[in-house]
């Protein structure tokens, strides 16, 4: 989750000097910092500084007192169907249904003043100006606040900064501070804690360490409940990791199996399914399967433009199978595959690294097919 706007340095440094013995008077529930654009939370009116305050699912309903909670509720309840938020503007209270897409919400919990502007700032995707002096303040003013799952995400938010600017080893000091306050929660954000650490370091190339910690996320979440949809997300986590150690192929699609065999269980008409049958026709890909995989993809890809025809997953599963196409010579099927879900992710997520993924693929299937223009467009895309 991402904040919505960069406090400037005035506003930081008077934030500061307010610090943590001056913290905002604030009613409970989640204060919204960002609303992704096109998303299903954005179609059904909800904006950043609207305050959650509950949801609910048939006679199912939980508070949402943390970040935590909300990303839990998306993780178990939205595959389902429909999930009601319950939310407060302005003093008065509305509901929003929010149904099928990724929700796009991004929440911060009730923080004092000077752990607010710090974490507008931290919570940049590029480094700000200001960047290493806020994290200093959340960093200070995490063992603060008065919950240790809102000291742990405090304490998290400050570890994805980190290794946003390549300081692995800080982000890894930050992540264990996070994990000891998670220790005095509960073992759904434990697991969250673990499954988030395991994404940090896959996305820079730490193989082992992401395994170890999705081994930890999943046996937390194996604890629980063995029958949940939090636990097929885990058995994915630890299965995409196979896409970049191929020797671990078989045990990798055990566990997807296994994954999709849940969210078919409990969320046949989902994108969580689809989803998951992606990753699963790209895994037997790589194992050599090819008439499995296309099985698979063509399956999540019915799935998904029929739920939601605008979404991400959708796109990944275009470029995944436009992947097992070029892989099998299919290069005229696969080029439109590629151009469409380019075109959903520049308009979900411009700066995405599956964006990337799909240019790479892009030009390459210009090069085998002899559009070399093209090709020298796409490589242009990718090293802007």
């Amino acid at each position: 989750m991402r904040a919505a706007g960069l406090a400037g340095p005035a506003v930081l440094l008077l934030a500061m000097l307010l610090g943590p013995a001056a913290p905002a008077e604030e009613p409970g529930g989640l204060v919204v910092t960002r609303v992704a654009a096109g998303s299903v939370a954005e179609r059904n009116g909800l904006r950043p500084g609207d305050r959650l305050l509950r949801w609910e699912q048939g006679d199912v309903s939980g508070t949402l007192a943390s970040p935590f909670d909300l990303d839990e509720a998306e993780l178990e309840r939205a595959p389902r169907g429909a999930v009601t938020l319950a939310f407060e503007r302005e003093g008065a209270t509305h509901a929003a249904s929010l149904w099928p897409d990724d929700w796009g919400l991004e929440v911060r919990p009730d923080l004092p003043a000077a752990a607010v502007a710090a974490l507008d700032v931290v919570r940049q995707p590029v480094v700000a100006e200001g960047r290493a002096k806020a994290v200093d303040v959340c960093r200070s003013l995490a063992p603060t606040l008065s919950t240790p799952a809102d000291r742990a995400w405090l304490l998290l938010q400050v570890a994805e900064a980190e290794a946003r600017t390549r300081r692995l080893t800080e982000a890894e000091a930050a992540a264990a501070d996070a994990l000891r306050e998670a220790g005095a929660t509960t073992p759904a954000v434990e697991a969250q804690l673990w499954s988030a650490l395991g994404r940090l370091r896959q996305r820079h190339g730490q193989v082992a360490d992401a395994q170890a910690a999705f081994v930890k996320a999943l046996a937390l979440d194996e604890g629980r409940d063995a029958e949940s949809l939090a636990l097929a997300a885990r058995l994915q986590d630890r299965a995409s990791l196979a896409l970049r150690v191929p020797k671990d192929l078989t045990e990798a699609v055990s566990l997807q199996e296994r994954a999709t065999a849940l969210r078919e269980r409990w969320a046949p008409r989902s994108l969580a399914f689809a989803s998951g049958l992606s990753l699963l026709g790209r895994l037997l890909a790589e194992r050599g399967d090819m008439t499995g995989a296309l099985e698979r993809l063509r399956r999540a890809s019915a799935l998904a433009v029929s739920l939601a025809p605008a979404s991400l997953v959708y796109a990944r599963c275009l470029t995944f199978e436009a992947y097992i196409l070029m892989a099998s010579g299919g290069l005229e099927e696969a080029e439109p595959m590629l151009h469409r879900a380019l075109e959903l992710q520049r308009r979900r997520e411009p700066d995405g690294l599956e964006q990337r993924l799909g240019l790479s693929l892009l030009a390459i299937a210009c090069l085998l097919g002899g559009v070399f223009l093209a090709a020298v467009i796409a490589i242009g895309c990718l090293q802007a």
